[in-house]
């Protein structure tokens, strides 16, 4: 499995930053940290994608995509 960013992921990534250092008042070292652990969380489908749920949506295209749910109480900053 090949991971992808598109720029509507980066644009969201870069909406959720400024949305947890503005409305949440997240100090910037916590949140760089969140980052830095939520794309490497991303980078690691690529050897794990067989651990998580098939995304019903997208059977169609034939490519096995996967989908990572993860709650904040299960799992509180990607620990």
């Amino acid at each position: 499995m090949k991971v992808i960013y598109t720029d509507q992921s980066y644009d969201s990534l870069e909406d959720l930053t400024d949305f947890l250092l503005e409305e949440q008042g997240w100090e910037l070292e916590k949140l760089l940290e969140f980052r830095i652990k939520l794309l490497d969380r991303a980078d690691a489908l690529e050897t794990t994608y067989n651990n998580y749920q098939q995304e019903d949506y997208l059977e169609h295209l034939g490519k096995g995509h996967r989908r990572v749910i993860r709650g904040a109480c299960q799992n509180h900053l990607l620990d």
